[in-house]
């Protein structure tokens, strides 16, 4: 059974193939606190509690409120 997390990913997937949304991707630069390079920029970021970080990951942030939230590394 899928947890709120993981419906809550596949919600924003289903989005963006339907054109939808846009999930951007972006490259883990530290871990602790999370930082990610997004276009660029740094970013300092929240993640989902199912998601472990490792420098030089490449990750999908979805819109959060106003803000960016990691949802996973990319497979």
């Amino acid at each position: 059974m899928a947890t709120g997390a993981q419906r809550f990913v596949q919600q924003q997937i289903d989005r963006a193939a339907r054109g939808a949304l846009e999930l951007p991707s972006a490259t883990v630069t530290v871990v602790s606190p999370l930082t990610v390079n997004l276009r660029g920029s740094s970013l300092t970021l929240r993640r989902l509690s199912s998601y472990t970080p490792t420098v030089g990951d490449e990750v999908l942030l979805a819109r959060s409120g106003g803000t960016w939230v990691v949802l996973g590394k990319t497979v």
